[in-house]
């Protein structure tokens, strides 16, 4: 059975004259190899004042003034650490084991958690650790549940596996022209603190290819 698979040139042509040597290529032979690379994707680090403001935007189109006054007010209301921080740091000393506890009664993403030591970022702040839930609950309206949710699930995330990638290429090489074209795969093996937090990453499937083959 004949497969087929969409292949690009190697490089974007932007001369005409380049053209003519794709012309007529139906039916050309070359060879074909497929290359895989696996990869582990850490979780993000835990959330400082910046990167809430971003992943806000992003997500929600939030803007970042507009964040700030709603994590304020999550952190007067006492279900989260105060977010004027730089920091990405979780501190053992907080105990997050027990937040985590707490969060379970009402995230059930706490059942991917698989790390005891939380992964984390560079940066500190002597003053604060990163914005965090302290897992306490009360009733929010549309646009705090949103930023209190990502918040909760961000924490979550730095307790869960990595995501495990799979990258994969083919490329082909005509035989006479001694053109090079390829095809590029993303497959998640295992999805990790993907099943967590909200990053979509899009999976393309090719299949293996190896050996003489005609264009």
């Amino acid at each position: 059975k004949n497969h087929e698979t969409e292949l690009k040139y190697e490089k974007d042509i932007f001369d005409k004259k380049l053209l003519d040597r794709f012309k007529n290529l139906e039916g050309k032979k070359g060879i074909a190899k497929t290359e895989k690379f696996s990869r582990n994707l850490l979780p993000p680090f835990p959330f400082d004042l910046t990167s809430l403001q971003r992943e806000a935007y992003r997500l929600f189109g939030i803007n970042p003034s507009r964040t700030l006054q709603l994590a304020q007010n999550l952190y007067l209301a006492g279900l989260i650490s105060y977010p004027r921080t730089s920091s990405q740091k979780i501190p053992l000393a907080i105990q997050p084991e027990k937040i985590l506890k707490k969060l379970a009664e009402n995230f059930s993403e706490v059942k991917f958690v698989t790390r005891t030591k939380p992964v984390e970022g560079k940066k500190s702040d002597p003053a604060h650790p990163s914005i965090m839930p302290t897992g306490e609950f009360s009733s929010l309206n549309k646009e705090e549940e949103k930023i209190y949710s990502l918040i909760v699930k961000r924490f979550i995330s730095c307790f869960c596996s990595d995501a495990e990638i799979e990258d994969k290429k083919i490329i082909f090489l005509t035989d006479k022209e001694n053109l090079k074209f390829y095809a590029k795969g993303l497959e998640i093996k295992k999805k990790g603190w993907l099943e967590v937090y909200p990053l979509t990453m899009q999976e393309k499937e090719i299949e293996t290819i190896e050996g003489k083959k005609e264009i």
